[in-house]
């Protein structure tokens, strides 16, 4: 990095070898469980080597621009880093690598006793300061071509053909005089030369670029790294945007790192200004790159030797990933699972937990199944029958792989289930029973038990049964936990678990879904109105729901989410042209486009069309005082993201 202040390492702090392999005591994410990687025979050296096909096959011909700072080669990893990097572009992989000098800077400057000077985060560069950043590119450019021109035998780089190259891709300006400080030589980009990049890639070159950019009159202006790497991958719509750092990522409240990270939620906890200083600057500029559509960038510590292999080649990674989506989906199955799902229930039929079913009753149901997914692997499923007249559902074939037990998949795939059921519910009649009175023989009938086969990382599976009322005016109360049983014994610890059950369907007024809202760093929890059963359910179903959130211009104090002709399948239920504070209504559409509108003050329902009614089927309950600041900073800053989730 070479235009942003850090502290500066301690001057007998250790290097790192380049051929040493991490401990737990060098790196902070060696606790990750994917480095227990061990091949300690030929039978998992294949099971291994099968595993990776997946990856190998979707990113070949891809690009990844990889950026690192000069502390990367200070640290002596810069030989281990381009032998994994040479396996990439063996592998049809398309490189960009984007280097810094910071620490070489700094150094070259304490040498010739030139004093550093630095405002807003932004190195001052004066002739001298560019003349040292000159010699610092060019010392770790040849350092870096060095290396990949290694060929010993017997070595990672055996054999290897890397051509590198190097040009003036980069057109810069001056970042000029900001607050009466003039910055001279210190530059931002203008523009990137793609087309030249993407010939260079396209004919197998890997291109190194130095954090030098230069003007159409020949002046030379230093650049920052992670602008310059961030900009690259914009201009080249690269799949993976991967920074080298010092930092392990982005780590949760518990201390471990958070691997997946939904491009909303990393802003947010930018706004919320809890990360470190190097921290969130990486994460500031992974934002940005995929908000402005690369596919994935990376924070990954370049003190765990091979961290770029275990982030690609593994299903956890072992830094934090940045995507304007999260990766995990819970959606309906597709004939095209079927072989998955297949696979995944097999060794449950073959034990004799399962009755076997085969392809065809697979394929004949596959509208009923549900399965959890996880960039493109299928690693959990669960099927839901519902009989809606008898107000029953049954889940069955509920199973999650074991190399994602004890992760908390199973739970997330179980809560899914329950809130799908609990949506047919609120499509469903209502409950017309009497209540009977509290001790009554005909109690019982008042309720039902839900069996649910949660997985455990231990060789028991456990059977947690609910009792629901199934009338509103039970005097029973909503939920009572009930005695908790064995279900079936794993054949072996790690086993997948599987659950089939049947339960009675909730009415409607008993349990209903929550949804968490979160936008603009405010979070909402909201609950859904029973009045609008047919709205709640296909809302349901487009969790989680990602959009921007922009201010209404007829209808008073409130935010809207235009759809345009989304056609959510509903008529009007219990619409309403003067929604509440804190009210979240839906217009299925007709005189005006669909949409949602939020009411954080006097509101009332309207378009250039004239009054408007839409069905109330949110309520916020908890987060309401922070309705006005949202409404506030929508009017005056402009849109923002919101992300509606099933809690």
């Amino acid at each position: 990095m070479t235009d942003t202040p850090h502290p500066e390492e301690p001057p007998d702090a250790p290097a790192v070898a380049a051929d040493t392999p991490a401990t737990p005591e060098s790196s902070d994410a060696a606790d990750t469980p994917e480095l227990e990687l061990a091949v300690t025979s030929p039978a998992q050296f294949v099971r291994w080597f099968r595993e990776v096909a997946p990856y190998v096959h979707a990113f070949g011909g891809k690009t990844f621009v990889i950026a690192f700072g000069g502390e990367l080669v200070q640290a002596g990893a810069l030989n281990s880093l381009v032998q994994d990097l040479s396996l990439l572009s063996a592998l049809g992989i398309r490189l960009v690598l984007v280097h810094g000098s910071r620490p070489q800077v700094n150094e070259q400057l304490r040498l010739k006793g030139i004093t550093q000077q630095f405002d807003r985060g932004l190195r001052v560069t004066d002739a001298a300061a560019l003349e040292c950043a000159k010699e610092a590119a060019g010392e770790i450019m040849l350092d870096i071509e060095a290396a990949f021109s290694q060929g010993l035998p017997n070595t990672p780089m055996s054999h290897a053909r890397i051509r590198v190259l190097t040009g003036n891709f980069v057109t810069a300006r001056p970042v000029g005089v900001i607050d009466g400080v003039d910055y001279r030589h210190t530059g931002t980009v203008r523009k990137i030369d793609t087309e030249a990049l993407r010939f260079a890639v396209d004919h197998g070159s890997v291109v190194l670029m130095s954090p030098l950019g230069f003007s159409p009159t020949g002046e030379a202006f230093n650049l920052a790294m992670e602008e310059l790497a961030t900009r690259v991958a914009v201009s080249l719509r690269a799949e993976k945007l991967i920074f080298l750092t010092e930092t392990a990522g982005v780590r949760d409240d518990d201390g471990s790192i958070d691997t997946e990270l939904a491009r909303v939620d990393a802003d947010r906890l930018l706004q919320q200004d809890v990360l470190d200083e190097d921290t969130a600057y990486f994460l500031q500029h992974a934002s940005r790159a995929v908000k402005q559509g690369v596919a994935r960038a990376h924070l990954l510590p370049f003190s765990l030797d091979g961290s770029i292999l275990l982030e690609i080649f593994t299903h956890d990674g072992v830094g934090t990933m940045v995507v304007e989506d999260t990766l995990d989906d819970l959606r309906p199955a597709a004939v095209d699972d079927v072989g998955a799902i297949l696979q995944l229930i097999e060794p449950l039929e073959q034990d004799g937990t399962l009755v076997p079913r085969g392809r065809h009753a697979i394929e004949r149901d596959v509208e009923k199944f549900w399965v959890a997914e996880h960039d493109g692997i299928i690693y959990g499923c669960a099927s839901l029958h519902i009989w809606p007249d008898e107000r029953m559902a049954e889940m069955g074939c509920f199973t999650i792989h074991p190399d994602w037990a004890g992760e908390g998949e199973g739970e997330k795939l179980l809560r899914h289930i329950e809130a799908r059921a609990r949506a047919s519910a609120c499509a469903s009649s209502s409950c017309s029973r009497p209540a009977p009175r509290t001790g009554s023989s005909s109690a019982a009938s008042c309720k039902a038990r839900s069996a649910i086969c949660r997985a455990r990382s231990r060789p028991w599976s456990t059977v947690r049964a609910t009792a629901w009322c199934s009338s509103s005016g039970c005097e029973q109360g909503c939920v009572a936990p009930a005695a908790t049983q064995p279900w079936r014994k794993a054949t072996r610890p790690g086993r997948r678990t599987m659950g089939h059950c049947r339960f009675r369907l909730p009415c409607p007024a008993i349990l209903m879904p929550r949804i968490r809202i979160t936008a603009a760093g405010h979070t909402f929890i909201a609950e859904t109105h029973p009045d609008a059963p047919e709205t709640v359910a296909a809302f349901l179903r487009l969790l989680p729901y990602r959009e921007r959130l922009i201010h209404v211009r007829w209808s008073g104090e409130g935010c809207w989410i235009p759809m345009g002709e989304f056609d959510l399948g509903v008529e009007y239920e219990n619409h309403t042209s003067h929604p509440s504070v804190g009210d979240v209504l839906f217009y299925p559409g007709g005189y005006s486009e669909t949409e949602i509108i939020l009411a954080y003050g006097a509101c009332s329902f309207s378009s250039k069309m004239g009054q408007l009614a839409g069905n109330h089927f949110l309520t916020i309950v908890e987060g309401k005082e922070h309705l006005r600041a949202l409404g506030t900073k929508v009017l005056w800053e402009g849109a923002q993201d919101v992300c509606f989730e099933a809690i």
